[in-house]
């Protein structure tokens, strides 16, 4: 909800579109179902994109994850491609065009195209509209954060679509002139190897599965829980096996502050990376302590390594 009001606070710099786009498939690959392939085109060139890394990838994983769900059905290919071109005036003549109008000239875009059932110009128009949802159990806010983020961003988004033939979305930002920011956690080494037990606690299950199939590579063994209620089930009962917490900030029942101050009741040396799709905010709410890490939502499976391995051997942040 904040990412659709355009709340949270977000740290904008010159990124790189492609290899953020191209991280992604790793780590969602692990968690579609058997029937989805994931193809995935992006140019070996940089393209420089003013943005938060963490909303802008919260917007491919959305992406992707709906139109994986459109395709599960009868099974097939979700395509992303990500590049640079200059818009045709079709594009705007699009009656399902959303968000900022862009300036003429090149523009970098991301294009997610799915072999699902499609859907009827009378539903797109309402796909970004918080809590419209066309699933069973669907609460309707991904699409919306998305045309959140890309306001703040002053992006567009165009929607095409035909029933049984399934359904493109293309994303549109501005390029940066600005060079691409090398954070330093680039510069350093990906871990490759650990020992322990790593207990993954959020209510979605796509993370819990995208957090095993990155740990458990390195040697880590992996608990799940899908609430703050079951971790600590799971720790008053084997806990002193447990080397580290991956701990979402934002579930039903008892919610990350909560689950953290139990779990340092029970374990004060207990090391934990908190999870947040604003970690900005859980950042400046967290005290300092040496054995506590912050991790932005949706992360790569490399951010996740590092965040671990920095919580378990004491690395600095």
């Amino acid at each position: 909800m904040l990412a659709y009001a355009g709340e949270g606070n977000t740290e904008q710099v010159s990124i790189d579109l492609s290899e953020l786009v191209a991280e992604m498939k790793p780590l969602l690959t692990s968690a579609l179902k058997k029937n989805v392939g994931l193809r995935v085109e992006t140019p070996n060139t940089a393209i420089a994109v003013m943005a938060d890394q963490i909303q802008l990838r919260q917007v491919v994983m959305n992406l992707i994850t709906n139109a994986a769900d459109a395709t599960a059905a009868k099974g097939g290919e979700v395509l992303v491609e990500a590049g640079t071109r200059e818009l045709p005036t079709a594009f705007y003549e699009s009656e399902h065009v959303f968000g900022s109008p862009q300036p003429s000239g090149a523009l970098a875009f991301v294009r997610v195209s799915d072999q699902g059932s499609g859907m009827s110009s009378e539903v797109i128009t309402k796909i970004f509209d918080p809590f419209y949802s066309t699933k069973a159990k669907g609460r309707g806010l991904g699409l919306a954060a998305v045309l959140g983020i890309l306001d703040r961003h002053g992006g567009s988004v165009r929607v095409q679509s035909e029933m049984g033939l399934g359904t493109q979305i293309e994303v549109v930002l501005p390029l940066s002139a600005q060079p691409v920011k090398v954070k330093p956690t680039q510069l350093r080494a990906t871990p490759t190897t650990g020992e322990g037990t790593i207990l993954v606690v959020d209510d979605e299950p796509i993370i819990r599965k995208m957090a095993r199939h990155a740990l458990e590579p390195m040697g880590y063994a992996v608990l799940e829980a899908g609430s703050g209620e079951a971790a600590l089930a799971l720790l008053r009962q084997d806990g002193t096996n447990v080397s580290a917490i991956v701990l979402d900030q934002t579930m039903p029942g008892m919610g990350g502050d909560r689950t953290l101050a139990e779990v340092h009741a029970l374990f004060p040396e207990m090391p934990v990376v908190r999870t947040s799709g604003y970690s900005a905010e859980l950042e400046m709410q967290t005290t300092s302590k040496a054995r506590i890490r912050i991790l932005g939502k949706p992360f790569g499976i490399r951010q996740l390594m590092e965040a671990v391995d920095d919580v378990i051997n004491g690395s600095e942040a």
